[in-house]
């Protein structure tokens, strides 16, 4: 469905939109020795590795000057972007990248690129969910049910178990991933306080509603 929005959203605005990807979740999460790794909420390493460093890559390879980034983080979402612009004052304003940068006889050599200046402007506009929604309900663009990962270990288990009704076959990757993932690690679950085989086989909650779940039960992967 998120194709289907950049597609939609192409001749929404008239112009291209770059499709950038890096590695495939299953390869993120296996590491050199075959072993797989999750993600968790203290190690959400597939935000970086999934999200930020294809970005950072395109920018390398097309741009190779710092640009002002635009981040749709909402009027309620202030939190998040006062954490970004405290991470960015080392810098002066400017978000860095953690990137090999050359070779040291046998080692990398790493270093800190300045990239992008991150910007609010739905924040700065004073824009919430409900103005977006009422913009587009009449646009021929067409929006996932929800955004990011269907079972992201940041929404609430009870978000995750309406999940299994509506994404089945996915929500079932996250189980069978997480059982493999406990034969390579002790411990090594997407969440520390239950299984998402748990979560799937738990009652289903009927009387839950869309609006029952905050910006953090959508999973807000850790930026």
């Amino acid at each position: 469905m998120i194709i289907y929005t950049m597609l939609d959203l192409e001749q929404f605005i008239g112009s291209k939109i770059d499709w950038v990807t890096g590695k495939t979740f299953d390869e993120t999460i296996t590491r050199g020795n075959g072993k797989i790794q999750l993600p968790t909420p203290m190690r959400r390493f597939c935000t970086v590795e999934m999200k930020i460093e294809p970005i950072f890559n395109f920018w390398k390879e097309n741009i190779k000057e710092i640009v002002e980034t635009r981040i749709g983080f909402r009027a309620n979402e202030t939190r998040r972007a006062n954490t970004m612009i405290e991470r960015c004052k080392p810098t002066n304003g400017v978000m860095t990248f953690k990137t090999i940068v050359g070779k040291r006889k046998t080692q990398n050599k790493w270093a800190d690129v300045p990239y992008q200046i991150p910007k609010f402007p739905l924040i700065e506009d004073n824009i919430y969910k409900d103005k977006i929604e009422k913009y587009w309900q009449d646009k021929n663009v067409r929006f996932a049910y929800m955004n990011n990962c269907v079972g992201c270990m940041h929404r609430n288990p009870l978000l995750l178990r309406k999940m299994f009704d509506k994404e089945p076959k996915k929500m079932n990757w996250f189980v069978e991933t997480e059982k493999k993932a406990i034969k390579s690690y002790k411990n090594n679950v997407w969440r520390a306080d239950t299984t998402y085989e748990k979560i799937g086989k738990s009652l289903s909650q009927f009387d839950l509603f869309d609006d029952d779940f905050n910006e953090c039960d959508s999973g807000y992967c850790g930026l």
